[in-house]
């Protein structure tokens, strides 16, 4: 049952002890805190009584000074977020640099976020429910929480933020396109953003991702798309023969996955070497044409690095399912999200030689995928009203910094190129993928990645500047008008 509250403006403590630690290199730890805030749950139909959620942030301020200090917004996306974490740890460096308070702010329906009841009776992911999953509303569920902090309702006043602080958006992936598209949409609230492999471009048919994983194995050579390419066909022939099935499926623990589920698995978990920096890491594992080394290879790394995929998130059934699962605390939610909106479908590559995928990842089974899990209630992915809303790639907005790496597949659904007020920054180098630039610098990071650094800290110098003189300058008007008055 869904409790329904008259609005109150808090910002709760968690009960109990709200400190945690997170490693973000084997030689630094951080302690960060944990809180959560009293989150509308539609901010386009208010009503004298709405429905109240407790919406999970956490806070980094070892180096927070309320004087000088600026505060920084660490958007969460499709899945728990943890504060800042070894992805994003360049943001401990930042907030020394700016003396700053980071905040992390989980997106709804996501992690411990969660609107409605969480429990093994619960439909909590039925449809009826994740109408209220959608990008405008994680915005405006910023631009709440924001509009709070800058009043200083918040953290019992432990932090005294005040108007002097300026604040700036970060985000990865998603999150960065909400970070983008919140600078778009809530101008007044930030100074700038810095959006990270920031997909602001919807598409249904991204058959670019596919290609771009093609292109980034070439870098280790030819023979490393081929040899993925040859695999990949071998494992549909083995997967379709009744003989050699069974076994194939136990040795990938898919027992639980139809042909085409196994057939998006097994190339979905591929690519995601190449998404997140690890293109050498892939093509060490297939430098080698014999397919059962090959399978041996794959299945032996997973294993050492205790990585081995969940391939039940990839079934059916288990997406199907409304009710809150141990696997896994965000593929129902993405899969509406993506089903209902963005789309970003990933079928094969439609340049001749270059598909590392089989043809069963087509529309049509994304389409199944999507008309199964919500009843048959949505196959309707909106890529034009989002970017028509937002702008997709024609975005205009001031004080946004793209980044993307040169072996991302996700840079063809973001911004690569500067234009107006927005600046795009793409790192050429070895194994520079998704969010590249967010974790923390090390001193063998390229020289591509370190200039990348150096351009958004020298934008952010110039956001919180300008903004510092516009504050004093509007500060010293108001003094006057109160003398004169």
């Amino acid at each position: 049952m869904k409790a329904i509250f008259i609005l109150a403006i808090t910002l709760s403590l968690t009960l109990g002890d709200n400190t945690f630690q997170t490693n973000i290199t084997d030689s630094l730890t951080i302690t960060q805190q944990v809180w959560q805030f009293d989150q509308i749950l539609d901010h386009f139909h208010p009503l004298k009584t709405d429905t109240i959620w407790k919406q999970r942030f956490c806070t980094f301020s070892q180096y927070w000074n309320p004087l000088n200090g600026t505060v920084f917004i660490s958007i969460g996306g499709e899945s728990q977020m943890k504060g800042i974490s070894p992805g994003r740890g360049w943001l401990v460096q930042l907030a020394q640099t700016y003396n700053a308070l980071v905040i992390s702010l989980e997106h709804r329906f996501y992690g411990v976020s969660q609107p409605f009841p969480q429990s093994d009776n619960d439909d909590s992911f039925s449809v009826q429910n994740l109408k209220f999953l959608t990008h405008d509303q994680a915005l405006a569920d910023t631009a709440y929480f924001i509009s709070q902090v800058k009043q200083n309702l918040f953290a019992d006043n432990s932090f005294k933020v005040s108007n002097m602080n300026p604040f700036i958006t970060v985000g990865g992936s998603y999150p960065g396109a909400l970070s983008a598209w919140f600078r778009y949409k809530y101008p007044h609230l930030t100074v700038g953003a810095l959006a990270s492999s920031a997909v602001v471009n919807a598409i249904e048919d991204f058959w670019q991702y596919d290609n771009q994983i093609y292109t980034s194995t070439l870098k280790s050579g030819s023979w490393c798309p081929s040899n993925i390419q040859a695999f990949i066909n071998s494992i549909q022939t083995e997967v379709n023969d009744p003989d050699t099935k069974a076994a194939l499926l136990i040795q990938f623990q898919a027992q639980q996955l139809s042909v085409d589920e196994f057939l998006f698995f097994i190339p979905d978990n591929l690519a995601s070497f190449v998404q997140y920096g690890q293109r050498t890491i892939l093509c060490t594992i297939f430098n080698t044409t014999d397919y059962e080394t090959q399978k041996s290879n794959l299945v032996d790394y997973w294993n050492q690095n205790k990585n081995f995929p969940n391939a039940t998130v990839y079934s059916q059934n288990f997406l199907n399912n409304p009710k809150k699962t141990q696997d896994s605390d965000n593929m129902r939610q993405w899969l509406y999200q993506y089903c209902s909106y963005f789309g970003w479908l990933q079928t094969p590559s439609q340049i001749a030689g270059q598909a590392m995928r089989t043809s069963s990842n087509s529309i049509s089974f994304f389409e199944g995928q999507c008309t199964q899990a919500f009843q048959n209630s949505i196959y309707v992915p909106k890529p034009d009203e989002v970017n028509g809303f937002y702008g997709g790639l024609n975005l205009l907005a001031t004080n946004i910094i793209f980044t993307n790496g040169s072996e991302d597949p996700w840079q063809w659904a973001s911004l690569t190129k500067s234009k107006n007020g927005m600046i795009a920054i793409v790192s050429d180098c070895d194994d520079c993928a998704h969010g590249v630039e967010l974790s923390y610098p090390k001193p063998t990071d390229s020289q591509a990645l370190q200039n990348t650094r150096t351009t958004i800290k020298q934008n952010f110098d110039k956001w919180i500047s300008d903004f510092r003189s516009q504050y004093v300058f509007s500060y010293v008007q108001s003094q006057l008008k109160k003398i004169n008055q």
